[in-house]
């Protein structure tokens, strides 16, 4: 099956230890879609691709997923740079808010999304919040 690469990571900074809190404890804070030699994450300034070699953080972690359309996920997760922050959305994701809005984006709604977007069926069918330690938990 091929696959598409999600890259998981945290800093330990009071952002990352916040977000780690809310999400349990989580071991991870953040995560991108790998396309090629770059990472397409949602940071709060918007989406945005950062190269592999400029993607600094202190622990991360590569996850090659099994996906039907790789490159359907990663157009996808391409065609969204630009677009802004989902602050509504990532404040939810611990309470399982439905996605804000498709045109705003925090890091593993991207993910999840692109995913979906590469034909991977939902490990829930509802467009929920998700922390970036559940994406890692189900793949």
């Amino acid at each position: 099956m091929p696959h598409l690469t999600i890259a998981y990571c945290r800093r330990f900074d009071f952002a990352s230890e916040v977000i780690r809190f809310f999400t349990g404890g989580a071991l991870w804070s953040h995560c991108g879609v790998v396309v090629g030699d770059v990472v397409v994450e949602a940071l709060t300034r918007g989406v945005v691709t950062t190269p592999i070699n400029d993607w600094k953080y202190p622990a991360f972690a590569f996850v090659q997923v099994e996906c039907p359309d790789p490159e359907a996920a990663e157009q996808f997760a391409l065609d969204q740079v630009g677009k802004k922050y989902d602050w509504l959305g990532c404040l939810g994701a611990p309470w399982r808010a439905h996605w804000q809005n498709p045109n705003r984006w925090y890091c593993s709604e991207l993910a999840e999304a692109a995913l979906v977007a590469g034909g991977r069926k939902r490990w829930r069918d509802e467009k929920m919040g998700v922390s970036p330690m559940e994406s890692w938990v189900v793949l």
